[in-house]
């Protein structure tokens, strides 16, 4: 009987237990322009670049931000926030974290020292 009640719970709730979600953020990085028919040795061979991804820093404040999977493992794209809601200024930075495997599609987050917190 206690684990079918549990079993609703979780399955009522969505899995949310009310509190938020947090990822440690390893790197957050800004993408820099690359030449065209830039190639890149890699421990496969040699491969197109298509993006390059540098070390940044961010204002160790809160920052709204909006999340989403950048298509590999533990990397995210995110743009700021302003009060309003709205990107604010259209520079996208990405963030590298330490096992947050969620994918995420505009997720509402909240980038806080070296953390990215989901209110779930």
């Amino acid at each position: 009987m206690r684990f079918s009640v549990a079993l609703f719970l979780l399955v009522l709730t969505g899995g949310r237990t009310g509190r938020p979600r947090v990822c440690d953020v390893e790197l957050v990085l800004r993408s820099v322009g690359v030449p065209a028919g830039a190639v890149a040795v890699t421990l496969s061979g040699v491969e197109n670049v298509q993006m390059l991804l540098v070390p940044t820093t961010f204002d160790p404040g809160t920052d709204s931000v909006t999340v989403t999977s950048a298509g590999t493992t533990n990397l995210y794209w995110l743009y700021r926030l302003d009060r309003h809601g709205l990107p604010a200024n259209g520079e996208v930075l990405y963030v590298k974290t330490r096992s947050c495997l969620d994918l995420l599609y505009n997720q509402h987050a909240v980038l806080r020292g070296g953390q990215l917190i989901f209110n779930r």
